[in-house]
């Protein structure tokens, strides 16, 4: 009981007030609209290239500000994540450059106000500062980090768990930092508690899924096969760590169907990958591929997370999470690198047994004869 009554004040709570403001609607010639773009790409030959249109305006806007400036940004760091230090990579300082900007606006217009929000991740959740949030303030910059536990959360399930199961140990992000930042591998670690955070999904952006998202509304065939691409990377990262690490562990601990049935999952949905990895996006049921895998997916997801599901079975079984947390990482990081370097592997099935199919087209109706 108490876990679904966290589960439905967390996800249905009242927002506090001032959350949403809505402006009136104003109309535009269609000559004063300009589209922007960041433009992320290969050249002929294969290299990469960027363009970061909408940065550049965001800097026009800042250095040509003289009374206010209000800014939101979900990132806000120095890190790359899992992007290796690639000197082929187009990898531009965008955080630094802003923040240089911002402060440079400060120094020669002490009047200018500017309000700077960003999400607590910049921070690790309070296991790593953020030195360039710490030269705003000190430069008058009124910084505000958002307070996700007075919104609602956006997974039940995991949210619930994390709340009831979590929050009161974790420690707030104080603690011993052993653990690797997601932010880079060159961040310092972090702890067990801003992990935790971390996989509360709280700023609701699941990469696959707002990948998906992104795909859905791209155009042009280039745009959708690096979406695409980025989507099956993941997805293959994914798989791998859960069934070498997570999945073993979790053998015998917890219902052997649930652990069947999620390779069954698993497997189904390398078959698409294998499929539009070999595919383009001009050819016949490229999207409608994509769109079947984005369902499986968050089928696969949901069933893992609901209340009796591997993830909750694993929990009350005493897996060391803290252990397998450590080793899905450093996994992970092997496999970034290495699928960067050498490219998708051919996807491995390991409950598929390779029946043959027969490959044939769609039936068409023939026209009556006239």
């Amino acid at each position: 009981m108490l876990w679904l009554g966290t589960a439905a004040w967390e996800t249905a709570k009242p927002l506090p007030e001032g959350v949403r403001a809505e402006s009136a609607w104003f109309r535009l010639p269609a000559a004063h609209v300009r589209f922007i773009a960041d433009i992320t790409a290969a050249d002929a030959y294969g290299r990469p290239v960027a363009s970061q249109g909408i940065f550049d305006e965001v800097l026009a806007v800042v250095r040509s500000a003289r009374r206010f400036v209000v800014l939101d940004y979900f990132l806000f760091n120095a890190g790359s994540g899992n992007l290796a230090a690639d000197a082929e990579a187009p990898m531009r300082p965008l955080s630094g450059e802003l923040r240089d900007a911002l402060l440079e606006q400060r120094r020669v217009h002490p009047g200018l106000k500017v309000l700077f929000i960003t999400d607590p991740i910049n921070q690790a959740y309070g296991s790593d500062p953020s030195r360039d949030l710490v030269l705003l303030r000190a430069a008058g910059v009124d910084v505000t980090v958002v307070d996700l536990d007075r919104l609602r959360d956006p997974n039940a399930a995991y949210s619930a768990f994390w709340r009831v199961g979590i929050s009161w140990w974790s420690g707030g992000g104080n603690g011993p930092r052993w653990l690797p930042n997601p932010l880079g591998e060159r961040a310092a670690p972090i702890t067990f508690g801003a992990w935790a955070r971390l996989l509360n999904f709280k700023a609701d952006h699941r990469k696959v899924e707002g990948l998906f998202e992104t795909f859905e509304s791209a155009r042009g065939s280039a745009r959708k096969k690096t979406l695409a691409t980025q989507i099956c990377t993941e997805l293959m990262i994914h798989a791998t760590i859960e069934e070498e690490i997570f999945y073993p562990a979790c053998t015998g601990e917890v219902e052997d169907n649930v652990i069947q049935e999620a390779y069954v999952e698993h497997d189904g949905a390398k078959v698409l990958i294998a499929e539009i990895i070999a595919s383009e996006p001009d050819q016949e049921f490229y999207d409608a591929k994509v769109k079947v895998l984005s369902e499986d997916i968050k089928h696969h997801v949901k069933e893992e997370e609901q209340r009796d599901g591997l993830f909750a079975q694993a929990k009350k079984a005493g897996v060391n999470l803290d252990e397998l947390g450590e080793r899905l990482m450093a996994r992970k990081r092997e496999l970034t690198e290495q699928f960067r370097t050498s490219g998708l592997p051919i996807p491995e099935t390991r409950s598929f047994v390779g029946h043959d199919v027969k490959i044939a087209a769609p039936v068409q109706v023939e026209e009556a004869a006239e």
